[in-house]
């Protein structure tokens, strides 16, 4: 978890422009600061030192209760160490929702503690993405509040591995942001030839369905490009594969690696384990992107036939010309950038990373 925070503390932006400050109210030698959740006003202990927001059990069903989270907010389970050092099993949900002094901050995960007095704790997975921060007494000092992240990755990815295909054209329906691809030139004909239809993959039994679903994002929160899409890829009629990409123009660079950062800065605190990588030219052997691998698990205790993985990596793409012998000689000159969004769940079917 240190490592994730150093390199995303690399790749944030750290220009100050100004100054914010929220008073907390200090109680029993902890701060609490004023939040909503979902719209309802809570009190959060600052703890710097837990990764993730968390809340009781009794915050959770009243939220229930009260419709502002549902069966479709659960996200799946948690383990996490109480004070006698003991191993606890929780659940996750997603917040929509966490508004801090007018900041708000969307599609939060949060830790639900089965004990119904424990206290509501704001982890690192919000105060990460307040900035550079300080403190004066009981005064937060949020010194570059301008690079509040937009992003959150429930905006940049709003599917969930394992929906099937009724779910993903209902969800679909009910969002603005994405739409169903054009295909006037035909071009996706050529493309599904081969990503669509009956396949046999050598370590599964069976023959498996391969289906592609192809969108284009709009106006959307975490990708600043002019031209973006997914392509989401189903086995079976199971989510279990997405490739997001976000074209931008041979001047954007900035632009570029400022929404690379922070799309890096949204990845979901279970991909604790990372490494990042850069990309070079096979021809020239000079570099032309960088990324970052993301994994729910350490490398000694992945499995590597059902792998779990966010990959984010940029490319730059330099024209060329063809010589006589066929060979392509790179000219200085770019052409554009993409950012791949790279997101797979082998859990999620009979494949295996070989298969993949």
């Amino acid at each position: 978890m240190k490592m994730k925070f150093l390199i995303l503390f690399y790749f944030l932006p750290l220009t100050i422009i100004s100054q914010q400050v929220i008073s907390m109210e200090e109680k029993n030698g902890v701060y609490l600061i004023p939040c909503k959740v979902n719209g309802i006003p809570m009190k959060f202990i600052f703890d710097t030192g837990a990764s993730n927001v968390s809340i009781s059990k009794t915050e959770a069903l009243f939220l229930f209760k009260q419709g502002l989270i549902n069966l479709n907010d659960i996200v799946g389970d948690s383990e996490y160490t109480i004070a006698n050092g003991n191993v606890e099993k929780g659940m996750l949900i997603n917040l929509r929702s966490i508004e801090i002094d007018g900041i708000v901050l969307e599609n939060i995960i949060a830790t639900v503690i089965e004990n119904d007095n424990a206290p509501l704790l704001l982890g690192q997975n919000v105060i990460q993405k307040l900035g550079n921060i300080s403190f004066s007494g009981n005064k937060l000092i949020l010194n570059d509040k301008n690079i509040l992240p937009k992003c959150s990755f429930g905006n940049l990815f709003p599917f969930k591995i394992g929906n099937n295909k009724l779910e993903i054209s209902q969800l679909q329906n009910s969002l603005k942001t994405i739409k169903e691809q054009s295909d006037e030139f035909g071009l996706n004909k050529i493309f599904d030839e081969y990503e669509i239809g009956w396949k046999n993959f050598k370590n599964v039994d069976e023959q498996i369905y391969i289906n592609v679903i192809k969108l284009d994002y709009v106006d959307n929160k975490c990708l600043l490009s002019k031209r973006s899409d997914v392509r989401l890829v189903l086995a079976n009629d199971f989510l279990y594969k997405a490739l997001i990409s976000a074209h931008y123009d041979k001047t954007e660079y900035d632009l570029m690696y400022e929404n690379f950062s922070e799309i890096i800065s949204s990845i979901p605190n279970e991909y604790k384990f990372l490494s990042s990588y850069f990309l070079k030219d096979a021809d020239t052997n000079e570099k032309i992107g960088e990324g970052i691998k993301f994994y729910t698990e350490a490398e000694e205790n992945r499995n590597k036939k059902k792998i779990k993985q966010i990959e984010v990596y940029f490319q730059t793409t330099f024209n060329g010309t063809v010589n006589k012998d066929q060979t392509i000689r790179k000219t200085g000159e770019v052409l554009y950038h993409t950012i791949y969004v790279n997101i797979v769940d082998l859990e999620k079917t009979p494949l295996t990373t070989e298969d993949y």
